[in-house]
């Protein structure tokens, strides 16, 4: 039986490294040059969002063997970290604690990226007008896992802590005027969770969607806002609950009964 995810797998060849022709311009007279470095992203893949995902080759055949390298993209991923220090006119060893500040934050978007893909199939299910019980123990252990990355999320700030304030300031200079604040997909998952409009906190006192110039990056935060919120949708699940009517089941009547029950037999 053929792998079904062999079509999706690129070959491991020379085609999708960055051509070093753009690598070296990508300073001029010392300063970065954005033009440069925009290609070399788009051609890693780096900063996409799922609107505009590169193209990735198929495997020329499906007697192509699928290996652990060619299934996890390794020669794009493993590629993805163009250190900006190295490019210096004035500086052509890289600043050693860059690669560990970009692996971190590439470590944070790939797991972003899991987290709406957890909370995006919990709207689906959500979204339904009946939902089977079966699918409670499913979405449970969804949510858990988003629970779970993002405890390893703050747990990477201790490694991050292993590089002073000063290791930092050695290529700070180099990054600006780019920021966190400008993570897309983080703010697609306070979107998608139901983060409103103003409880927000003002971007440069302007906001938030201000931080993102690109027409794909508004077409995806102006998508996350039209579309129903996990609170939203779990809202109307709740809604729906049957028990909750006064010619029904009375639950509030009989929750409160039985811990009053609790309370008297503990005393």
């Amino acid at each position: 039986m053929t792998c079904p995810y062999a079509r999706f797998v690129e070959p491991e060849d020379e085609t999708t490294s960055p051509p070093t022709t753009a690598t070296s311009k990508l300073t001029i007279n010392g300063s970065v040059n954005n033009d440069a470095l925009a290609e070399i992203l788009s051609l890693t893949g780096y900063g996409t969002s799922s609107s505009a995902k590169p193209e990735l080759k198929r495997l020329p055949s499906s007697d192509e063997l699928v290996t652990y390298g060619n299934y996890l993209q390794l020669n794009l991923l493993l590629n993805s970290q163009v250190l900006l220090s190295a490019q210096n006119d004035q500086n052509k060893n890289p600043v050693h604690d860059e690669h560990l500040f970009m692996i971190i934050h590439q470590t944070f978007e790939l797991w972003f990226k899991q987290i709406i893909w957890e909370i995006d199939s919990l709207r689906d299910i959500f979204g339904d007008d009946s939902i089977d019980e079966s699918y409670m123990f499913v979405s449970i252990n969804r949510l858990q896992r988003c629970v779970q990355i993002w405890r390893l999320l703050c747990d990477q700030i201790i490694i991050l802590e292993t590089m002073t304030p000063l290791d930092f300031m050695e290529f700070r200079s180099y990054l600006s005027p780019a920021s966190g604040f400008q993570s897309l997909q983080f703010r697609l998952i306070e979107n998608k969770l139901g983060l409103t409009e103003k409880s927000r906190v003002l971007y440069n006192q302007s906001s938030y969607k201000n931080a993102f110039p690109s027409a794909h990056e508004q077409k995806e935060l102006t998508n996350s806002l039209e579309e129903a919120t996990l609170l939203m949708v779990i809202e109307r699940w709740l809604e729906r609950t049957p028990g909750l009517e006064d010619t029904s089941f009375n639950f509030w009547e009989r929750y409160k009964r039985s811990v009053v029950q609790y309370i008297d037999y503990l005393q």
